[in-house]
C-alpha cells in the first residue's frame, strides 16, 4: 500500500511523520481547543456530586494529561486511563477494568459514554452499560 504522506504532505519518513505531530500537538496546547458544542456542561453535569469520571484513552500519556489541561476539565477526572496504563487496548475489557479498580466501584455500575465501535465492544464484556 502506498503512502499518502509524501505527496499530500512532503513526508517521507517516521521522524517527519512524529515531528510534524508533534508541532501540530504543540500549536493546539498553545491555542487551546474548542470543544463540541455542549461537551463541557455534559461533561460537569455527569460528573455531579456523588459521581466519580474517568478518562479511558487508547492515546499516550502525555496526550491525555494535555487534553485535560486545555480543555479545562482535569479537575472533573478523578483519573485517566491511558495505553501505558493496560496490557492490552480495545476491544479488550481491560481499558475499561482499571479505572474501577484505582476508584473502587463495581464496573455493573458504571456507564461508558462513548463514539467508537472498538470501544463499544470491549464496554459490554467489562459489564457496563454505554451510550
Amino acid at each position: 500500500m502506498r503512502s499518502l504522506l509524501p505527496s499530500t504532505y512532503g513526508i517521507d519518513s517516521v521522524e517527519e511523520v512524529l515531528a510534524e505531530y508533534l508541532r501540530r500537538w504543540k500549536r493546539i496546547a498553545e491555542e487551546g481547543i474548542d470543544l463540541l458544542p455542549r461537551a463541557e456542561s455534559t461533561v460537569r453535569k455527569v460528573a455531579g456530586p456523588g459521581a466519580l469520571v474517568a478518562l479511558v484513552t487508547s492515546g499516550e500519556r502525555g496526550y491525555a494529561d494535555e487534553f485535560l489541561r486545555i480543555s479545562g476539565l482535569a479537575e472533573v477526572f478523578v483519573c485517566s486511563v491511558t495505553l501505558e496504563d493496560v496490557v492490552k487496548l480495545k476491544p479488550n475489557p481491560g481499558p475499561y477494568l482499571k479505572p474501577t479498580e484505582i476508584m473502587g466501584v463495581e464496573s455493573s455500575q458504571c456507564v461508558v459514554f462513548e463514539d467508537s465501535v472498538a470501544w463499544f465492544k470491549a464496554a459490554r464484556p467489562a459489564g457496563m452499560y454505554s451510550v
